[in-house]
């Protein structure tokens, strides 16, 4: 026997009641667009998830390869700013003479890791302290005018920072007090960071200029 149809709650009832009529009426009241849109949303949803676990892999690759790009770009910066120590330091050592002259003194000699090694044996120094004094980039041991032998204490960067001014001043105080001479802290670089300008404006350390004779890139 049939249920009488009243209102709109009769029709829910009998929906509810019966599937059969709920898909008949959504079929009747629906467009095709909106009966196919739980499919289609769990199509796009299954399509987005395909499409973040392959968004996340390729940022999981580019993250890798960044990490990589970075690391070799760190290391070409290094061997870049070792060449062109090494140009600093060869330009520093080949003329040494005319640092010694523009400081108004004639070169001696300049003074070999074993020189400085004989010089410091017997002295209390702590071990990296004398290791660090025997690697000096450079010693001179120069004449005044007057016959005066002194020192010169040169450390040499392309561009002089507090590390190597601090080395220079160290060497020289280090070589005062050894020989009771006059030993004079030299920086001998192509530029200079604000601290080390500092200390040669105060005439705590002599700066001897390099020219810029890095290779350039063709």
């Amino acid at each position: 026997m049939s249920t009488p149809i009243n209102d709109f709650q009769d029709i829910l009832d009998a929906m509810e009641r019966n599937p059969a009529l709920a898909k008949e009426l959504r079929r009747h009241v629906l467009t095709d667009e909106l009966l196919h849109v739980p499919a289609a949303l769990l199509a796009f949803m299954e399509e987005q998830r395909k499409f973040n676990q392959e968004q996340r892999k390729f940022n999981e690759d580019m993250t890798y390869r960044m990490t990589n790009v970075e690391t070799r770009l760190t290391r070409i910066e290094g061997d870049f700013g070792t060449t062109k120590g090494y140009y600093a330091r060869n330009i520093a050592a080949n003329d040494a003479a005319g640092m010694a002259d523009d400081m108004g003194m004639t070169l001696v000699r300049t003074l070999s890791t074993d020189n400085l090694r004989e010089m410091i044996q017997g002295h209390p120094m702590e071990i990296q302290t004398r290791r660090s004094f025997r690697n000096a980039d450079l010693v001179m041991e120069a004449a005044t005018p007057v016959g005066e032998t002194r020192f010169i204490a040169v450390e040499v960067s392309y561009t002089a920072d507090r590390r190597d001014s601090d080395r220079a001043i160290r060497n020289a105080s280090i070589l005062n007090e050894i020989t009771g001479r006059t030993a004079t802290p030299v920086v001998a670089s192509v530029r200079n960071t604000r601290e080390v300008r500092e200390l040669v404006e105060s005439g705590t350390l002599h700066w001897h200029p390099l020219e810029d004779r890095t290779p350039e890139a063709e």
